[in-house]
């Protein structure tokens, strides 16, 4: 299964490629900077879209470059073309597949 994130033109009207990962090239380590970047904790709180959107705005490199090993071939310049709700929307799939591929894992029961 493969994820997406279009890369816009310089004037950001309209997608000029779109760049393609795929979910079985995710790694722990990738997951990892995802879940500390979001700084996602045991708590139960939920993070809104509003608060992951202040996050990416307030760190944008470094999440650019934890989803640059997942996106490989998105140059540095294509990252400055990507639009923000996009990129959010790619995080939260990210971590949705992430949590329904760990609930497949058989567990038993004592």
């Amino acid at each position: 299964m493969d994820i997406r994130l279009n890369i816009y033109d310089e004037q950001g009207k309209k997608v000029a490629r779109v760049a393609q990962g795929d979910y079985y090239d995710l790694t722990v380590g990738v997951i990892i900077d995802i879940f500390d970047f979001l700084n996602m904790d045991d708590n139960g709180k939920i993070i809104s879209i509003w608060d992951i959107n202040l996050k990416l705005l307030k760190c944008y490199k470094q999440i650019t470059e934890v989803l640059h090993k997942f996106f490989p071939d998105i140059t540095k310049e294509e990252w400055k073309r990507v639009k923000l709700k996009e990129l959010a929307k790619v995080l939260l799939d990210i971590l949705q597949y992430t949590f329904t591929e760990i609930d497949t894992i058989p567990s038993e029961k004592n």
